[in-house]
């Protein structure tokens, strides 16, 4: 049986984070509010916040998690030494890949799961979430470091392999104070607004 849209559901709702959705898409978005200590990472709007897609793909045998437009480099004059640092990065992770959209810049870091017929487990969901969110705090430093210097610079690199192999464990109470910050954050509604179902049981 393959993996569906309320199973990825109930498992937000089990970690009692705010999500919304969108059925026609088989997506669900959800927000987390970062530490602006432990990265100068911000947003399109200038905040300290990562936005979440999940999507549930070719039947349910497919979920992918990304970040929209985590960084943008239509106006970078070092894509070059971007697409380096991206690479050396991915070079020290497992799981995470980064596409780039060369029409408007965007750079997406994502996870992609193929899972045929089986279900998703609770593990390997808060295992992705939390790489997810850890890749973009990690990759952010040599990424705006290229994008500002024309510069790869490895050294600048934290976490890497150590992060892609943390226990999913801890992470579920992690993901919840995060999103807990930055439940409702307007990109949400941004993104999927229209036909939008927007959970609120998940307050916390």
């Amino acid at each position: 049986m393959a993996t569906t849209l309320s199973e990825i559901t109930s498992l937000l709702d089990d970690a009692e984070l705010r999500y919304q959705v969108n059925e026609d898409q088989q997506a669900v978005a959800l927000g987390f509010e970062i530490d602006p200590e432990e990265t100068n990472y911000r947003d399109s709007d200038g905040d300290p916040n990562v936005l979440l897609v999940i999507e549930v793909k070719e039947d349910g045998e497919f979920v992918s998690v990304c970040s929209p437009y985590a960084w943008n480099i239509q106006d970078c004059q070092q894509k070059g030494a971007v697409f380096e640092s991206l690479v050396l990065y991915q070079a020290r992770c497992k799981m995470i890949r980064f596409d780039y959209d060369p029409q408007d810049g965007e750079i997406r870091p994502n996870v992609e799961l193929p899972l045929e017929d089986a279900v998703i487990t609770g593990q390997q969901f808060h295992r992705v979430l939390g790489v997810m969110l850890q890749a973009i705090k990690d990759a952010h430093a040599i990424v705006s470091h290229a994008m500002e210097t024309g510069v790869a610079d490895p050294g600048l690199i934290a976490g890497g392999q150590a992060t892609a192999d943390a226990d999913a464990g801890p992470e579920i109470d992690r993901l919840r104070q995060l999103a807990a910050q930055a439940g409702g954050i307007d990109e949400l509604e941004k993104l999927l607004a229209g036909n939008d179902q927007t959970n609120d049981s998940g307050d916390s």
